[in-house]
């Protein structure tokens, strides 16, 4: 099985710094975990202006910047599927929504993923 893949689009106040610092921490609190305790979640911190270029995000990213999303959280996991991988973002993202990052009521966000038909969709 290959790596699955999923992409949260959202907005927040916090520094790019801050939310970086914080990704160990968070991905730390996820489920799922090996039976050494290591998460084989990986998550990495883009602007959508890193995203632009590519083909397939074009769209996406235009809707999301048109909403206000400033920052796109892209997640890979090791043997699950594109549809796990954007539950287990999900969770990251409930963390980080409840965390001192974001404001109570400044927080919004979507999660995508390409579907077992090629098509990205809302998770």
């Amino acid at each position: 099985m290959k790596n699955g893949e999923a992409y949260a689009f959202f907005h927040c106040n916090a520094t790019k710094s801050d939310i970086d610092d914080d990704l160990p921490y968070l991905k730390g609190l996820s489920p799922g975990k090996d039976s050494f305790g290591h998460s084989n979640l990986e998550l990495l911190l883009l602007e959508p202006a890193e995203l632009e270029k590519s083909f397939f995000f074009t769209p996406i990213v235009e809707h999301a910047k048109k909403s206000g999303m400033n920052y796109i959280l892209k997640a890979n996991h090791l043997n699950l599927t594109n549809e796990k991988t954007a539950q287990k973002l999900f969770e990251v993202m409930k963390m980080i929504k409840d965390s001192w990052l974001c404001k109570p009521n400044d927080f919004k966000g979507h999660i995508v993923y390409k579907n077992i038909f090629g098509k990205y969709v809302l998770y």
